[in-house]
């Protein structure tokens, strides 16, 4: 059976007719050392069903090298497929072997990762380590690597039982390139606390946490990075290089001989080459010296070759494209000369190409030596003997079919037909479902149309024996490149791609546990502004040791107004928050013995207590009127979510089941959706539009300017292409005549989607059977438009989009009077954005320019000084004389900026300089590398921010932090840089950036005044203040909140030598001040004994004061002293307590218990009662207090 792939490549095209016959057995038969077997009819995961055959058959493994890196992850994904899955890093079944996507002489830092993921391939290659395929580009076959001779003594086995010595193995791990960190959170960082050992090793998916005792260790367990929970207990664990530029006493000095060399060579001044020789003594992995990597080691680097022969004697190679391998082999070295001879003359220090690659023909002299197999388009490899035939057939046509039924009753009609045809012919379909939500999505689909399928939860393994007469169809989880069918083996392969369509698959980010609250305080330093409920504003001044009746306690110093200062003992930081909401260093502190506080206070409720009435008001409006009720979500409705082409994150799914849900009720909808730009808020509205077609309803989707209705404009077409739903728009870009056209249409119905500016609010405009409004933006309304919305939100169903993203603790505060989804979990593409911190330098900036041209994209070029634009626009214009090149900035006017904007939207401008306006709003998915030039002057927020414009599509996206190249940055500055840097290696520390988004966001949802009310008292007591208001309105009873004080004659505390970061320990004085009941303080203690070994009993005796102030909150006592011979209960007016219980207690204790008139409650004690039996006896006046109690407590 031929193909119209093996028409179009037939005998003609390759000079010999293909041969016929089984082409397993013929590929067999002619594979030898030094001889090529050329194949044909190999694509997609044919490729990958051929290879596992022939590598169980031959009991060899395989090296395939494709043309590039996509092409890698792809032909991976077709052999995980047929091969029981990737495996794990330490167990692998295909391993990748990535390369750098910059060249040595770039200036640039490589991908983290990738250095990582290459380490732990090369380990394994090194050990002989068994799995059945090994997949490179031929750029990864190409590049030079370690020696293997380095990576066998930097690696270590280390077992539980074994004697090492702990300071040993720290210095060890700082020689193999890992970073010592307070936290181990990321791959290639280590941490050292009493006899313990975090480390985070390129090998495993977690860090792992070595405990000893005394040289041995004693245990070795895995453990979460997010949660720094234990989760698993290991019996080994093998450290290796966590990077490529290692510092060793050997490196080192080799490492500056060779810059001494080579500075020689291009008489580089002294001063230049001493910049250079302090990084490497100082041991800093900077931009630049991966070009020296050669010299770090006697004799330069290895080969991937010199590893694959202690891997195995006999692997089969495998050459995907064998012309295209050729071209990229040429491109390389072309690409390589030139980076060098420019780095030559830019006096950078670096080494020729042909220390840091092979040549094409080094390469081919190495395979000489091994069996390979080419596929996958055409060779020029001269021979005999032609080309094995492999006659599979093609799916590529079933998406076509599909698309041509699109809308219609029986849209998977020829799907079914397909399958029933190779049910018939005793031919088994797998089909390869991205993930496990897709394979339930497809599976009902299925089951509507009453055809049998089968989920499988395990990989693919005998392709032979899948088949069975009553199944349809067989859902695996797994990628593949595309389809085939293979009828000789009695087997189809499928991907959900040529079902629903090309999918960008993104892996959803988890979502930090720690709350917010406590998480504030891990980067609480010197210096920051904190909120205490009762004393107002202050400024942290430090943790410090202080004895009170000579027992050693923790004490948070507090400055205020006047050089006043409080000491909060550490149990009382429930009292306290981080000051988030407004500018630091606009705050002005409080005076201690004022009122002005309680003033501030006092403003601010009464201001929520309006606000919630306003917004209980509209919502009882609401509910009084009654609505559409929309239908319930069909199979028509169930295609349409199958065809989005990005997984859900959980979050933007519960957003999509709330606002479904709201339509089906007879009420109105009035629904807000926050999440920033691209976190997928768009589909949900596009869910409900679809939700309402449906039902024959028109929808409206009102947006604030041009820019945003053009490109909502263009997502809607795109989405509902394949439905007969009409979408138009009416903006500013229109022409008056065009606008009275679509106005009339939409009148008569003809119209189903209408997108526009505030004209759609104008009195001309009238639907035929309105039924939702989308509202896109609505902060950035005026007061006469929002009242027009107001006037709607009684009528139809309104869905609210805003892109500022709000803190939960916001919604949980508003809950009951505005109805809100979050959509917080960012969807993090698998290809995450590449950030790189550089040097300014002309051609690196010409170079990443030209290289997102080349692939069709365009480029932001962020330069925040409007004075000195037109001076980069005359650079960027001269680098690039064929580029155009548009100009934004918040000084032009609105209808200029709108202008330029939408020309970059429309692609007639390939690079958009501008200001940092970009920050928000705008979401361009062809626009996928961005430059921010003077990176060091931006917050961290901001830069967080600018850098989500880019990555939106399925392309890998580029973020190019520029620094000055010789200009002195400031200390604070360089503090900044040096957090951009570590964002850049580490990927972490933007937890806190993400927190001051949403409290800019949680201004603009509520308006201007609110604004002013967080930026006053810091919105966390903000948010608090608001429930308690909301409460309030709705006639609850006030919460009545006591902060009961505990003073004992014990030291109740977290030991510095026991937590040593003092950050570590105020997030854990935090969340014990915050626990509210036994299970979360007894949590707490077993996380401290998980990461910092045995408790030693100052942190027992915080557990135990802990929970007696959990009895204490639930019955409103207020205090508890310990002493000789004594305790004391201060109960107070709002104990809820029992009086004539109370009463009864002290008369039936028979002069143990004593009420003073000022309720006081004393407990007579022994003398010998001090310590942890002090602790008992309170334990027991509480439960006694707890008999009396009244029936709300």
């Amino acid at each position: 059976m031929e193909t119209p792939f093996t028409q179009k490549l037939g005998g003609e095209a390759l000079g010999v007719p293909p041969m016929a016959g089984d082409p397993f057995a013929r590929v067999l038969e002619l594979l030898r050392p030094g001889q090529r077997v050329r194949t044909q009819g190999l694509q997609g995961a044919a490729r990958g069903h051929a290879l596992a055959r022939l590598t169980r058959t031959l009991k060899a493994p395989l090296v395939c090298i494709a043309t590039d890196e996509e092409a890698a992850d792809a032909l991976a994904n077709d052999l995980a497929f047929f091969l029981g899955g990737k495996g794990t890093p330490f167990e692998p079944h295909v391993l990748r072997l990535p390369a750098d996507e910059v060249l040595p002489y770039d200036e640039l830092s490589p991908d983290a990762d990738a250095v990582a993921d290459r380490l732990g391939a090369l380990f394994h290659l090194s050990q002989g380590t068994r799995f059945p395929a090994l997949v490179l580009s031929m750029r990864g076959l190409l590049r030079r690597v370690l020696p293997t001779q380095v990576m066998k003594e930097l690696s270590e086995r280390i077992t539980a039982g074994q004697d090492v010595d702990r300071d040993e193995l720290a210095r060890k791990l700082a020689n193999m390139g890992y970073q010592n960190s307070p936290l181990v959170e990321d791959l290639g960082t280590f941490s050292v606390r009493g006899g313990l050992i975090d480390v985070f090793s390129p090998l495993y998916e977690k860090p792992v946490r070595i405990e000893f005792f005394g040289d041995t260790i004693e245990s070795i367990r895995a453990f979460d990075p997010e949660t720094q929970r234990t989760v698993d207990t290991l019996k080994e664990i093998i450290l290796l290089p966590a990077r490529e530029v290692i510092f060793s006493e050997q490196t080192r000095g080799r490492a500056e001989a060779a810059a001494r060399a080579v500075a020689d060579r291009i008489n580089l001044p002294t001063t230049k080459l001493r910049e250079r020789l302090d990084a490497i003594r100082e041991g800093l992995p900077g931009f630049g010296l991966e070009g020296l990597l050669p010299g770090f080691f006697e004799g330069g680097l290895g080969t991937v070759f010199d590893y694959l022969r202690q891997w195995h004697p006999e692997p089969l190679f495998y050459l995907d494209d064998p012309m295209g391998l050729e071209r990229v082999a040429e491109d390389l070295w072309a690409e390589a000369e030139r980076s060098a001879a420019a780095a030559d003359a830019e006096q950078e220090l670096t080494y020729p190409p042909l220390e840091h690659f092979l040549t094409r023909a080094q390469a081919e002299q190495q395979l000489q030596a091994f069996r390979v197999m080419e596929g996958g388009g055409l060779s020029l490899t001269q021979g005999e003997a032609p080309p094995v035939l492999f006659p599979f057939g093609t799916t590529q046509d079933v998406r076509e079919a599909i698309l041509a039924h699109h809308g219609e009753e029986g849209a998977l009609t020829p799907l079914i037909e397909r399958l029933q045809r190779w049910r018939d012919t005793r031919i088994a379909c797998a089909v390869a479902c991205g993930t496990l939500s897709q394979a339930d999505r497809l599976k009902r689909l299925l089951l509507d149309r009453n055809v049998m399928v089968r989920v499988h939860t395990e990989p693919l393994e005998d392709a032979a024996r899948l088949f069975e007469p009553s199944v349809f169809a067989h859902l695996f989880t797994g990628e593949v490149s595309h389809g085939f069918v293979d009828g000789a083996g009695g087997i189809a392969v499928l991907s959900d791609e040529e079902i629903f369509g090309a999918r960008a698959r993104r892996r959803p980010r988890r979502s930090k546990s720690l709350d917010a609250f406590a998480s504030g305080f891990k980067d609480l330093k010197e210096g920051d502004i904190i909120v205490h409920t009762d004393f107002g504003l202050g400024r942290y001044a430090g943790l410090t040791k202080m004895q009170v009746n000579g027992v050693p306690g923790d004490f948070l110093v507090l400055e205020y107004a006047g050089k006043d200062k409080i000491y909060l003992p550490v149990s009382r930081m429930r009292l306290i928050q981080k000051f988030t909401g407004g500018d630091p260093t606009q705050v002005t502190l409080d005076k201690l013995g004022t009122t002005s506080w309680e003033k501030t206070k006092k403003r601010v409720k009464e201001q929520l207590l309006k606000m919630a009435a306003d917004l209980l008001t509209i919502a009882a409006a609401r509910r009084a009127h009654s609505g559409h009720a929309f239908s319930a979500p069909d199979r028509y409705f169930a295609q349409f979510e199958a065809d989005f082409e990005f997984e859900e994150t959980p979050d933007q799914a519960k957003a999509i089941e709330d606002v479904l849900g709201d339509m089906q009720k007879s009420e109105p909808m009035d629904r807000l959706v926050c999440g920033d730009v691209g976190y997928g808020k768009t589909e949900v509205a596009m869910r409900a539009a679809f939700k309402a077609t449906l039902d024959r309803k028109q929808v409206a989707v009102l947006v604030p300017t041009t820019v945003l209705a053009q490109q909502h404009y263009l997502s809607f077409k795109k989405r509902f292409k394949d439905y007969p739903v009409v979408v138009d728009v009416i903006s500013g870009m229109r022409k008056p005549a065009e606008v009275r056209e679509i106005l009339k249409r939409a009148k008569e119905g003809k119209v189903d989607i209408l997108i526009g500016t505030h004209k759609l609010l104008g009195g001309d405009v009238t639907f035929k059977d309105l039924g939702l409004l989308v509202v896109d933006e609505e902060q950035r309304f005026g007061v006469k438009h929002k009242e027009q919305i107001k006037k709607l939100r009684a009528l139809v169903d309104v869905l609210t989009l805003s892109a500022t993203p709000i803190p939960r603790t916001l919604h949980m505060a508003m809950s009951g009077v505005r109805e809100m989804s979050i959509i917080a979990t960012p969807p993090q593409d698998r290809r995450a954005i590449r950030t790189f911190v550089l040097k300014f330098d002309e051609q690196t900036i010409k170079e990443a320019i030209e290289r997102e041209i080349a692939r069709g994209g365009q480029v932001f070029f962020v330069h925040n000084r409007v004075e000195s634009l037109p001076s980069m626009e005359e650079t960027l214009k001269r680098l690039l004389p064929n580029v155009s090149v548009g100009v934004a900035h918040g000084q032009m006017g609105e209808g200029q900026l709108e202008k330029a904007m939408l020309e970059f939207t429309e692609k007639k401008h390939q690079v958009l300089l501008c200001t940092s306006i970009i920050e928000s709003g705008i979401d361009i998915s062809s626009a996928n590398t961005m430059i921010v030039n003077r990176a060091d002057t931006f917050g961290l927020a901001q830069l967080y921010q600018l850098r989500g414009r880019v990555g939106r599509s399925k392309e890998r996206a580029y973020a190019y932090l520029l620094v000055p190249t010789r200009r002195v940055v400031t200390k604070d500055a360089q503090r900044r840089l040096e957090v951009l840097q570590r964002f850049t290696e580490l990927g972490a520390g933007f937890s806190i950036a993400s927190h001051d988004l949403e409290i800019r966001g949680a201004g603009n949802l509520l308006g201007s005044e609110q604004s002013g009310s967080i930026s006053a008292i810091g919105f966390d007591l903000y948010a608090q203040l608001l429930e308690e208001a909301v409460a309030e309105v709705r006639g609850e009873p006030p919460r009545v909140q006591i902060e009961p004080e505990i003073t004992m004659p014990i030291p109740a505390l977290i030991p510095d030598d026991y937590v040593p970061d003092v950050h570590q320990r105020l997030v854990f004085y935090k969340r014990f001040s915050q626990a509210s009941n036994p299970d979360e303080v007894q949590d707490l203690r077993s996380e401290l004994v998980d990461r910092f070994g045995e408790a030693p009993d100052e942190v027992d005796n915080l557990s135990e004061q802990t929970l007696l102030k959990i009895d204490m909150r639930d019955l409103r006592l207020r205090a508890l002293e310990g002493g000789a011979g004594r305790l004391v209960v201060t109960l107070g007016a709002d104990a809820l307590l029992d009086g004539m219980k109370v009463a009864g207690l002290v008369q039936r204790s028979k002069g143990v218990y004593r009420l003073t008139p000022d309720m006081k409650l004393v407990v007579k004690l022994g003398a010998e009662v001090r310590g942890p039996s002090l602790i008992a006896e309170a334990r027991k006046v509480l439960r006694d207090l707890h008999t009396c109690a009244l029936p709300e407590a």
